[in-house]
């Protein structure tokens, strides 16, 4: 897990592997699940990698976004809010985090 935080906002991004790319992908719906018993909604599917979910909650008057991308056989969660999940921010945010999934991938980078 990686973290960061300011007075301007918070980017949290959790990286997990699976056996296979199948069970990568269908670990984004039990993620988004999971997530919206914590009072996340779902936005829709940005379509990054092999399955991907993103979702948002507003906390004390603040919106936090989260995006599950599943490639490669591992799955990334990257939670923001503050400046990181500002428009723009956040999707190149989003895009650098799918990025570095080949390296924790069932097979690696090709």
């Amino acid at each position: 897990m990686l973290g960061a935080d300011d007075a301007s906002g918070r980017l949290v991004q959790q990286v997990a592997t699976w056996r296979t790319v199948r069970a990568a992908s269908t670990a984004v719906e039990s993620v988004s699940a999971t997530l919206a018993g914590c009072g996340f909604t779902a936005t829709g599917d940005p379509r990054l990698g092999d399955a991907s979910a993103q979702l948002e909650r507003t906390m004390d008057g603040a919106l936090e976004r989260v995006v599950v991308i599943a490639a490669e056989g591992a799955t990334v969660t990257l939670t923001g809010s503050g400046s990181a999940a500002a428009a723009g921010t956040w999707e190149s945010l989003a895009d650098l985090a799918m990025g570095g999934l080949c390296a924790a991938g069932v097979h690696g980078c090709h």
